[in-house]
């Protein structure tokens, strides 16, 4: 994660530096890329300078995953008005103030983690955490957050809402899963596991949570006024190309293929190849476009997976081009952790592609 600090005076440049000093610790299995930014008044070497918060701050919002403001809220809000955008893409903000007493979340809490953020942080300085946000003041089940946590994509951000005001409200909340479910679920959310007989449920509930691949014989609509729908992001996507094909020939090969298995575009979480393509740019601007990450392993890494038994298709050419016997299904197997083959593989003038998906249970 790029995280950026920003301070004003003598004394928060001194904690900004001593903050940064902090985040290695903070998720250890990450890698941090971490700034301070600081007024020329007060440039070090340990820090970079800024003539006009009001000039840097696009390219900061716009790089970072999160944010911390050594100072007064008020400079943050009125620095970051301008780009804020969704709950969903922001990035986290936090403020603390120049003693290091506070540590306040002001944008992104849930699903930008600032809410988490903040309380490590403040636990690390010695500070009071104050956390705002009405599912974590009276202990509500925050769905954005668990979708995050387990990997779920919100297909209505407006129903974020819904379910957090009726749970707030007292209200039963229904889950339909079509995952496995570890864990006891949270006060407030009951489990609808069987089926309305005739067609019609016997009590609809006002708001309920369906978890799944949206499949169309599922009518959540009989047992919920209004549905949060959450899409397990599941899927691998192997590919391989000729050399100079396009993101957005790549982009078209691969919603026909989505399209004619009827696949939700959004259950995809990763694009996978041979490190021979790291830097093959139609490749690189796809996973962009579908703001997916993009890895790439070694055609020894590829090899090294058991494939004697017919599990992938051998094709010569791309042996002696190449050096392992199939990139597309090798690569989207060993990126899904050896998951299931979906899709297996599938050629359009030059470009090759499957599809594996990964195993997923959620915990609440």
């Amino acid at each position: 994660m790029r995280i950026t600090l920003i301070a004003f005076s003598g004394k928060g440049c001194v904690l900004a530096k001593q903050i940064a000093a902090l985040l290695p610790k903070w998720r250890m299995e990450e890698i941090h890329q971490v700034r301070v930014l600081v007024p020329k008044t007060h440039e070090t070497q340990a820090a970079e300078s800024f003539d006009s918060l009001e000039r840097v701050m696009e390219e900061v919002f716009r790089s970072s995953g999160m944010i911390v403001f050594v100072g007064a809220c008020g400079i943050a809000v009125r620095a970051i008005a301008p780009y804020v955008h969704s709950k969903l893409t922001d990035p986290g903000v936090v403020v603390t103030d120049e003693c290091g007493d506070y540590v306040i979340p002001i944008l992104s809490g849930h699903i930008g983690g600032a809410n988490e953020f903040g309380r490590w942080l403040a636990d690390e300085i010695g500070a009071e955490p104050v956390i705002t946000t009405a599912t974590d003041r009276n202990n509500v089940f925050a769905v954005d957050i668990f979708a995050l946590k387990n990997h779920l994509y919100i297909e209505d951000p407006s129903m974020i809402k819904v379910v957090s005001s009726g749970l707030l409200k007292g209200q039963k909340v229904g889950v339909m899963s079509e995952l496995p479910i570890l864990g006891q679920l949270p006060r407030g959310l009951i489990l609808i596991n069987d089926r309305p007989e005739n067609g019609e449920a016997k009590q609809r509930l006002q708001t309920g949570i369906r978890i799944g691949m949206q499949r169309e014989e599922i009518r959540e609509d009989l047992f919920f006024e209004r549905t949060c729908v959450l899409t397990p992001v599941d899927l691998v996507v192997g590919m391989g190309c000729r050399r100079g094909k396009s993101s957005v020939e790549l982009e078209f090969f691969l919603k026909e293929i989505l399209k004619k298995h009827r696949i939700n575009i959004h259950r995809i979480g990763k694009l996978c190849s041979v490190d021979k393509k790291a830097d093959e740019q139609g490749l690189i601007g796809l996973a962009d476009r579908l703001g997916i990450p993009f890895e790439t392993y070694s055609v020894t890494e590829l090899n090294a997976i058991p494939g004697d038994d017919g599990a992938f298709s051998n094709s010569d050419f791309v042996r002696e081009q190449i050096g392992t016997d199939n990139v597309c299904e090798r690569s989207a197997c060993l990126g899904s952790a050896h998951g299931r083959k979906l899709i297996a593989k599938q050629t359009m003038e030059g470009m090759t592609l499957a599809v594996y998906q990964r195993e997923m249970q959620l915990i609440f």
